[in-house]
């Protein structure tokens, strides 16, 4: 009789369990408006049918940042991006990383210090990856610098698969106040071969968010780009890993 009690707990519980995941609601926030998986999907195939207009091999797909539980709500963070099948590709390679402990490195600085991933644990860590005549990744540097002085208390890496001296030789010219790795072409390739990539990793050493690039603001009055890189995304990588 007992037994027989227990089970029809167990099974209420399990019911209730079940219903409970039932009625969770799913939502997809871009920027601030959310929307259903069937609204999601509609808005991507909309843009992409608009970019394939002008720029038949490009794809547009929507990227999961992060996703949380917001009282009944599973809430997924997502980017839309646009790019042609190799970026695409090297995108969804990169983001396998997101979640899980940074591959480890034991790596020489441009100073000639041994950096080891493990001595970093305990603070934030900011690994950007780049090359000196890559525009895109100049063109950020200044912002980079900017944030940097702005928020201590983090480690901050810049990764190079280009010697020590190709490097010596750009920080003449171009300031870039991150610790410097050169040589470093076999760990950046196990996360891309497209550049700038950004790598959030929080205290523990897990790797939070993964940016490529960060985007120059449109100037609305001369209609065209500006020169001042967009923030927004880099802030709320860095809130994931505070």
């Amino acid at each position: 009789m007992r037994f027989q009690k227990k089970l029809v707990l167990l099974l209420l519980a399990a019911g209730l369990t079940t219903a409970a995941q039932a009625q969770q609601t799913v939502r997809y926030q871009v920027g601030k408006a959310r929307y259903t998986k069937v609204q999601l999907d509609s808005l991507v195939a909309v843009r992409e049918q608009l970019i394939r207009a002008k720029m038949p091999d490009f794809q547009f797909v929507a990227q999961t940042i992060s996703t949380e539980t917001r009282g009944d709500t599973l809430l997924h963070q997502m980017k839309l991006m646009a790019g042609n099948a190799a970026v695409i590709a090297n995108m969804a390679g990169y983001q396998k990383f997101v979640g899980q402990l940074l591959p480890p490195f034991e790596l020489r600085t441009l100073a000639g210090q041994i950096m080891r991933s493990a001595d970093l644990r305990g603070q934030p860590l900011i690994i950007n990856m780049c090359f000196t005549s890559c525009p895109p990744c100049v063109a950020e540097m200044p912002a980079l610098n900017q944030f940097k002085a702005e928020n201590p208390g983090a480690n901050y890496v810049s990764m190079t698969y280009e010697s020590p001296a190709k490097v010596t030789e750009f920080l003449k010219k171009h300031p870039f106040s991150f610790t410097h790795i050169p040589d470093a072409k076999a760990y950046c390739e196990q996360f891309t071969t497209s550049y700038p990539l950004t790598i959030f990793v929080d205290k523990s050493g897990v790797v939070q968010r993964i940016n490529q690039g960060l985007p120059i603001r449109y100037d609305a009055a001369n209609k065209r780009p500006g020169t001042e890189a967009d923030m927004t995304g880099f802030r709320e990588a860095w809130q994931a890993i505070r």
